[in-house]
């Protein structure tokens, strides 16, 4: 629902962003790689043109724009392939079906930065206890737009699921995973091909750099399956 999407993302957005301005504290606003189009060969620059493919990834532009005009102390971050183990979410379910012995068909022309829930808002948390110490600096160099997840080459939802079964030792995935495109498994709002981020400059910035997303997954997956 658009209007939804917009009232939320954008409106609620840019509230928050005013209340906190207005209280004199800076405000940390989580935003995604769909605002992009995922044309470009490789992982996406803080500063590499914005043009979203569908409604959520225009109305989360439209978020980081007013976010910026009502809160001159903000930190937005993009983030990429969210997952954890939540039951019902992406990898406690391929692990289940895998376990019970399915062929996986995974998209796989489709790539990404995976970021493991858990790490992305440890490192949240951190940047906003920095942006809260800086609060009245208007000029800090913390303020402004950051990419943020896992390190590592960026991976694709086959690569992942891949390496989630070898971590829980679920034997060989090869057989029982089967690599799609998204052409396959089309989904009801457009998805760029390419979700990739560079993080370089959270790290020049922030001094922050998350943990390898094989590291993460490999530590998520065996958490689903405790004999792994």
């Amino acid at each position: 629902n658009e209007q939804r999407a917009f009232a939320l993302n954008r409106d609620g957005a840019r509230l928050l962003a005013r209340v906190a301005a207005e209280r004199g504290v800076p405000i940390v606003h989580m935003s995604t790689v769909n605002v992009f189009d995922g044309t470009k060969p490789t992982p996406y620059v803080e500063d590499d043109a914005v043009a979203p493919l569908s409604v959520y990834g225009r109305s989360k532009l439209a978020g980081e724009v007013d976010v910026r005009v009502a809160n001159t102390r903000h930190v937005i971050l993009r983030t990429s392939w969210i997952y954890s183990t939540t039951p019902g979410t992406f990898l406690p379910n391929v692990l289940a079906r895998a376990r019970a012995g399915e062929i996986l068909r995974i998209i796989a022309d489709q790539h990404g930065s995976p970021t493991y829930a858990p790490d992305l808002a440890a490192a949240v948390l951190e940047i906003a206890a920095k942006a809260y110490a800086a609060r009245t600096d208007a000029s800090s160099s913390l303020w402004g737009t950051y990419h943020i997840a896992n390190s590592g080459p960026p991976a694709s939802w086959y690569a992942l699921t891949e390496a989630a079964c070898h971590a829980a030792e679920l034997h060989e995935p090869a057989r029982q995973i089967i690599a799609i495109t998204s052409a396959d498994m089309p989904t009801r709002a457009p998805r760029p091909l390419n979700a990739a981020l560079d993080t370089g400059r959270l790290l020049k910035m922030h001094g922050l750099e998350l943990r390898d997303w094989r590291e993460a997954v490999a530590e998520a997956a065996r958490s689903l399956v405790p004999s792994a």
